[in-house]
Parts: structure tokens; C-alpha cells; sequence
């Protein structure tokens, strides 16, 4: 469970680093914040951090609050702020599922997961899963298996359980005979 829970906070604080690092990528060339134009000059952003380029730029009206065409750098603080406290939309999750830079292969794995069931982890319906969401929801997923699991099984040898009949008397004729010389014992 743990290795589960590191997987999930990894997912999305590699997200945050990552958006982090493209914005102040593209706002080498202006420092007034990262434009639509910036986002043509991607050639010193690194291959495994495109994703989440594209996010950034998928989602730039809505990270734009002020509608002045400039991502400044309240607005992507207020972004990475916004996946802390609410999560990722579906649309985000999408955007980086396609990606390669995920930098341990289970966060992958638990991404195209949360892809797939958003509906299913998003339980307050705000339309972001948030770390504490999907934690629950694994943690419901892996109590599922175990009742599954449990249903399933059979004992498939019984003597397991209960020793064979010359295996109890051999343990009682060695138990009696201890009890005898402790006995003997003790007399003189």
C-alpha cells in the first residue's frame, strides 16, 4: 500500500515539477510570463517534458485568468496550486497519458488506470481526481481483490490442518515421557 500511495503522489508531483520546468523553459525569451508564441520555440525543452508542454498550452486559456494572452507567474502558480488542492481533470490526465517521461513505469501504469476509471475515482463529481480520491479508490480496488480472493479459496490438503493420527501419538508418547523423567527427576 505504501509503494501505492508514493506511486500516486509521484504522479502528481512529477506533474507539477514538470509544468514548473516547461514554463520557465519557455519564459527564457520573455520574462514577462510564456505567450502562445513561445510555445513555437520548443527546441530547448526536453523530449520526455513535451506532454506536458501540450498540456500547458491545451489548457492556456484557462491558466490565462486575466485573458491578457501571458501566462504570468502567478497564473501558473495558481495552476500547480489548483493540482495540490483539487487534483487533475480528465483532460489533463489525457494530455499526459500519451507521455514517455513519467519517470517510474507504475506512475504510468496507475495514469492510464485513473484515464480509465475517472468516473469511478472522481467521488464528489468536481470533475478532478485528487491524490486523497484515487488513493481511496485503490485502496477500495485492492480490498475488492482480497474478498475475491478469499471466496476462491479451497484448502487442498486438509492434513495441513489436522496432523495424521501417528503424528499424534508420537507427539503425546514424547510429551508423556517428559513429563516422566521430570518427575523422576525430582523424587531424589
Amino acid at each position: 500500500m505504501y509503494q501505492d500511495k508514493y506511486n500516486t503522489n509521484q504522479l502528481l508531483l512529477n506533474t507539477k515539477f514538470s509544468l514548473q520546468k516547461v514554463y520557465d523553459a519557455l519564459n527564457k525569451t520573455d520574462l514577462n510570463g510564456v505567450s502562445l508564441e513561445d510555445f513555437a520555440n520548443q527546441n530547448q525543452i526536453a523530449i520526455s517534458d513535451l506532454p506536458f508542454s501540450d498540456l500547458l498550452k491545451l489548457n492556456f486559456s484557462n491558466v490565462d485568468t486575466d485573458k491578457n494572452q501571458v501566462i504570468s507567474k502567478e497564473e501558473i502558480t495558481t495552476l500547480l496550486n489548483s493540482i495540490d488542492k483539487q487534483g487533475l481533470t480528465l483532460d489533463q490526465l489525457q494530455a499526459l497519458s500519451g507521455q514517455v517521461g513519467l519517470s517510474i513505469n507504475d506512475s504510468k501504469k496507475l495514469l492510464d488506470e485513473v484515464v480509465q476509471n475517472f468516473n469511478k475515482i472522481d467521488t464528489n463529481h468536481d470533475g478532478h481526481v485528487s491524490e486523497t480520491e484515487i488513493n481511496a479508490y485503490k485502496f477500495k480496488k485492492e480490498v475488492e481483490d482480497k474478498k475475491k480472493e478469499f471466496s476462491e479459496f479451497k484448502a487442498s490438503n486438509i492434513s495441513v490442518f489436522y496432523a495424521e493420527d501417528s503424528t499424534n501419538t508420537a507427539v503425546a508418547s514424547a510429551a508423556a515421557s517428559t513429563t516422566a523423567s521430570k518427575t523422576s527427576t525430582t523424587e531424589y
